[in-house]
C-alpha cells in the first residue's frame, strides 16, 4: 500500500544522488525544513544529503574515521582541551557546502557531557558548543535558505 511518511520525491532527485554516488545503497529520502534529504551508505560511510526542491545539491554530511581528518584538524583537536584521554570522540563528520567552506566536526563526550567541534580546513575551531538536544542534523550549516515549490 502506500505509505504517507515517505515523501514524494521526484525521481530526476533519486536520479541525481545516483549519478554523484553510483555506490549509494539503502537510500531512504525524507523532507525536513524545505529540502530533500536523503541518507544512505555509500560504500562504508554513512551519508546525509540535502538538495533544495528544485534540484541543487546544496550539503553533505559525512560520517568519517579520524585518519580521514585533514592533518590540520586532528592537529588543533590535540592539543584541545576537548582532547582524549579526557574525553571521548563519539562521531566525527566532514561536512562540504555548495559554496561554502568545508568544515569538520568532532563530537566528543565525557560523563554527561557532550559537545560539537566545528574545525575549518585549516584546522581553525570555528564553534565549540554543547550539544543538549543531541541533534544530528547540523541544518543550521546548510548555504542559502531553500525557496519552497510554487503552490498553485
Amino acid at each position: 500500500g502506500d505509505d504517507d511518511f515517505s515523501p514524494q520525491v521526484p525521481e530526476s532527485e533519486k536520479e541525481k544522488l545516483l549519478g554523484k554516488h553510483p555506490a549509494a545503497t539503502g537510500i531512504v529520502w525524507s523532507i525536513s525544513n524545505g529540502w530533500y534529504v536523503a541518507d544512505f551508505e555509500n560504500g562504508s560511510i554513512p551519508t546525509r544529503e540535502w538538495f533544495s526542491y528544485d534540484g541543487i545539491w546544496a550539503m553533505s554530511d559525512e560520517k568519517i574515521p579520524y585518519q580521514a581528518l585533514p592533518e590540520a584538524v586532528q592537529l588543533a583537536y590535540e592539543e584541545s582541551e576537548f582532547a582524549t584521554p579526557v574525553w571521548t570522540m563519539a562521531d566525527i563528520e566532514r561536512i562540504t557546502r555548495r559554496e561554502m567552506e568545508t568544515r569538520y566536526l568532532i563530537e566528543v563526550e565525557r560523563e554527561m557531557e557532550q559537545w560539537e567541534l566545528l574545525y575549518s580546513e585549516e584546522g581553525i575551531l570555528v564553534r565549540a558548543e554543547q550539544d543538549l538536544e543531541e541533534r544530528d542534523d547540523h541544518e543550521d550549516l546548510l548555504p542559502t535558505p531553500p525557496t519552497p515549490p510554487a503552490t498553485e
